[in-house]
């Protein structure tokens, strides 16, 4: 492997692309399958296994060359080495947290996060190194905005068909010892929402689908937006294509508010502010006043609906703050306690946010131990590799967005939107699965663009931002 240290001093020009073949040589489906093909992956219940295995051929064709890697690639290295020799810390016990399960458990999520990390890695380099000619831009970004539609149209199921739950072919095929895991089985389960009792006492249905969890399903929405608006807005070809995107984010908004996730709200806030910064500062100024206007229209819209109501009523409603304080501190608290490695896993704490009674019941559904590590990236990384590991992640991510922040492309604002999210989201969600996948995926179009110049095979093409007005070459100074 060679560590790029070329930087373009000027971006390409963003045109139509070319049509070309891929060549027969190099595989990129298995890429296709995990963005694209997703929504089968997860019907079948084996989306939690399919990056792994997808990610063998991927690291074949980067054995296959001369691979090179991105800045900052060292930080992501040491990352994969503090968590292989977290290991050792899985039998150990934490301080003011339950002794960990003695089972096949610990070992199962243990493997299934290094998986994570090394396949994250994988899909970086692997998006990195293939040539325009081999794996073109318009591609791999029309397989994001396939993903991003199908989050959508998941987000309205969750709404739709709240109750149903589907048993999947994974059920099937898996062995017993696997699926005897709660984690495990949840995973191999069809379900299209997940109930909370946020505004006030009774359950109400928060849209997940296609993933399990809500908060995946927000942060993976939030990622994939930028590349829709690239792709299938700005890059459409018809005009009917273009209303037709724009009527699937008017349609995204109902689940977005129904979803009672204040962590997206403020993430697409973040986003659009961010989006504003770059596009003002490279002299954008009638995309920048598009924004503005879809944004004040979209407020009074909003304002004049029901989604209001959501809005107000979640937001008055905010008693998750507490809990995830404590379980914040908690998280710090144990990283103390091992701060080179960690303890390999998550913790349980000690009762809950509810009672001090162990273990959920009809009466108190909440009760039970909460656990240490969940609440958020940051947080899962201090309990699992210390502060030695978390530093890494940190490093890594901020040594990249800093090495290629000069890329003015819309490929590349959009893979530093997808860098800026996952900083901002940090303490808030954990990013393994598929936010990780997605965000690399994004970064390795960003580390491509930036670095096209010195390596015209990898010249960048995305959609223009206007049929009738292709976007001007953009200065190398824009940050």
């Amino acid at each position: 492997m060679t560590v790029d240290s070329s930087l373009a001093s000027t971006t390409p020009v963003i045109s139509g692309l070319p049509s070309r073949r891929v060549s027969s040589r190099v595989r990129v489906w298995p890429l296709g399958l995990l963005l694209a093909g997703y929504p089968i992956l997860w019907l079948s219940g084996l989306a939690f296994v399919a990056a792994p295995l997808l990610a063998i051929p991927m690291a074949w064709e980067l054995y296959r060359r001369r691979c090179r890697v991105p800045a900052g690639f060292g930080w992501w290295i040491i990352l994969l080495a503090v968590v292989a020799l977290s290991v050792l810390m899985l039998g150990e016990h934490a301080p003011h947290t339950l002794p960990k399960d003695s089972g096949f458990g610990r070992y199962l999520a243990f493997g299934m996060r290094l998986a994570d990390y090394l396949v994250a890695a994988v899909v970086l380099l692997f998006v990195g190194n293939l040539t325009e000619r081999e794996l073109p831009t318009r591609r791999v970004i029309r397989w994001l905005c396939t993903f991003f539609t199908v989050t959508v149209a998941g987000g309205v199921a969750g709404l739709v068909l709240p109750p149903v739950q589907v048993p999947t072919l994974g059920q099937l095929v898996l062995p017993g010892a696997l699926l005897s895991n709660d984690f495990v089985r949840q995973l191999t389960t069809v379900s299209f929402a997940q109930w909370h009792s946020i505004v006030g006492e009774q359950l109400e249905p928060r849209p997940a689908a296609p993933f399990p969890w809500t908060n995946t399903w927000g942060y993976v929405l939030s990622l994939l937006l930028p590349w829709f608006v690239i792709g299938a807005v700005l890059g459409a070809r018809t005009v009917g294509r273009r209303v037709a995107a724009i009527a699937v984010l008017v349609v995204a908004a109902v689940p977005v508010v129904y979803s009672l996730n204040r962590g997206l709200w403020l993430a697409l806030l973040v986003l659009a502010g961010y989006t504003l910064i770059r596009l003002v500062r490279r002299g954008s100024l009638v995309p920048a006043a598009t924004i503005l206007a879809a944004g004040a229209l979209a407020a009074v819209i909003g304002l004049a609906s029901p989604l209001a109501g959501v809005m107000l009523d979640r937001l008055d409603n905010p008693h998750s703050n507490d809990g995830r304080s404590n379980l914040s501190s908690a998280a710090f608290q144990v990283a103390l306690s091992s701060p080179l490695v960690g303890y390999g896993g998550q913790l349980s704490t000690i009762g809950s946010g509810r009672s001090i009674a162990i273990g959920a019941s009809p009466e108190c559904p909440m009760c039970g131990n909460r656990e240490v590590g969940a609440e958020g990236q940051l947080w899962q990384l201090l309990v699992t590799t210390g502060f030695v590991g978390t530093a890494a992640y940190l490093a890594f991510f901020g040594r990249f967005g800093w090495r290629y922040r000069r890329d003015g492309s819309l490929v590349g604002v959009a893979g530093a939107a997808n860098l800026t999210l996952m900083i901002f989201y940090l303490p808030i969600y954990t990013a393994l699965g598929m936010p990780l996948l997605i965000a690399m995926v994004g970064m390795g179009l960003w580390w491509r663009s930036a670095t096209a110049e010195a390596d015209p095979e990898r010249a960048v093409a995305a959609p223009a931002a206007s049929p009738a007005a292709p976007v001007r070459p953009m200065s190398a100074g824009v940050g």
